[in-house]
C-alpha cells in the first residue's frame, strides 16, 4: 500500500504481455442484452412497477420504453433505493443531446452500450479482451480491440466516458485518466466505479473479499486517493455515488471465497450478524463496497 496516496497495488502482479492468460473465461464474454419478461405475463402490480419504472427511465435517461406510466418519472422518486439502483443502471449520466458521442472503456461483451445507445447516445466501446471484443461486435456495437491509449481518435471526440471497474485492471491508471482526459470534450462527463478499499467489506473478510480479485486487480482506491488521481489529471469530482444496492451480494460473494468457494457459486446464507453487517455497509456511505464517481473535465 502506498505510504502517501494509501492506495493500494499487487506485487508481484502479471506483466502486460502475460495479464490476458488471466481473463481466459471471465463474465463478459457472453452478450446478455437487458431482458424482461412478457408483459402480458404480468401480474397486475408487476406490471404497473413495469410501467412505472418505464416511465421514470423514459423521463430521465430518454429510453422509449413500452409500456409506460408518465407519472412514474416521479412516483419512482418516492423509493430512492430503487431510483438509485435505477440510476445506476445508466451510470448516473445525463440524459444526451442528439448526437452527444459516449466511449465505454473496457466494455466487455457490450451490454451497457446496447443500453446507452437506447437512450440515444452515439455508442462506441474498447476492450483488450478479444473474446469479449467478438461479443461484442457479433451484437452490432462498434467496439474495438485495445486499450484506450491504442485508440486512434482525434482529441475531444466525447461527451461521456464511462469507465465501470476497469481502472483497477490496468498497469498505469494515471496514464488512462490522462487519455480520457485528451479525448473528452471540454465539461465532459468522466464515470469511474471501482471497489472501495476503505469497504467495510474488506474490513470483515480480509484477503477473502470479492473486492482484491488477484491477478485481475492490479491497483485500489479509496476515496481519497481515487478523487486525488482524478483532480491530478484534470477534472473535477461532481458526485459521488451511493451504491447501498451491491453490498448483500460482494457480501455473499466474499462468504463464498471464504469458506473455499468460487464466488458466484451462491451456496452460502447470510447470518444475522452478517445481515446487520449489509446493513450498516449499506448506510455507511464511506465504507461501500464500490467508489462510484461522476467528475468533468476541467478546461
Amino acid at each position: 500500500r502506498c505510504t502517501d496516496c494509501r492506495s493500494a497495488y499487487l506485487d508481484p502482479r502479471p506483466t502486460e504481455a502475460s495479464i490476458g492468460r488471466a481473463y481466459g473465461t471471465y463474465y463478459t464474454h457472453l452478450f446478455d442484452p437487458d431482458s424482461q419478461a412478457s408483459f402480458e405475463g404480468l401480474g397486475v402490480v408487476r406490471k404497473a412497477r413495469r410501467m412505472i419504472t418505464n416511465g421514470y427511465l423514459n423521463a430521465r435517461f430518454g429510453t422509449t420504453r413500452q409500456p409506460q406510466s408518465v407519472p412514474g418519472g416521479s412516483l419512482v422518486k418516492l423509493f430512492p433505493r430503487h431510483q438509485r439502483l435505477l440510476d445506476a443502471e445508466f451510470r448516473f449520466l445525463p440524459r444526451p443531446r442528439p448526437g452527444q458521442r459516449l466511449l465505454d472503456v473496457g466494455c466487455g461483451n457490450g451490454a451497457f452500450l446496447a443500453r446507452a445507445a437506447l437512450a440515444g447516445w452515439t455508442v462506441s466501446g474498447v476492450d483488450f479482451d478479444p473474446k469479449a471484443v467478438h461479443a461484442a461486435q457479433k451484437a452490432g456495437l462498434q467496439v474495438t480491440l485495445g486499450s484506450l491509449t491504442s485508440l486512434a481518435t482525434a482529441p475531444e471526440t466525447f461527451d461521456a466516458i464511462t469507465m465501470s471497474h476497469v481502472i483497477e485492471h490496468v498497469h498505469e491508471p494515471l496514464k488512462l485518466l490522462l487519455e480520457a482526459r485528451r479525448l473528452l470534450k471540454p465539461g465532459g462527463v468522466l464515470f469511474v466505479e471501482t471497489p472501495n478499499l476503505d469497504s467495510l467489506g474488506l474490513a470483515i473478510y480480509g484477503r477473502h473479499w470479492r473486492g482484491i480479485e488477484a491477478p485481475r486487480h492490479l491497483a485500489l482506491f479509496n476515496a481519497d486517493s481515487l478523487s486525488g488521481a482524478l483532480s491530478a489529471c484534470g477534472f473535477r469530482v461532481e458526485t459521488s455515488h451511493r451504491r447501498d444496492n451491491v453490498t448483500e451480494g460482494l457480501f455473499l460473494q466474499s462468504k463464498n471465497l471464504q469458506a473455499g468457494r468460487g464466488a458466484l457459486d451462491g451456496s452460502v446464507k447470510l447470518a444475522w450478524r452478517d445481515r446487520l453487517n449489509v446493513l450498516l455497509g449499506s448506510t455507511w456511505h464511506a465504507k461501500s463496497e464500490f467508489l462510484s464517481l461522476t467528475a468533468r473535465r476541467l478546461g
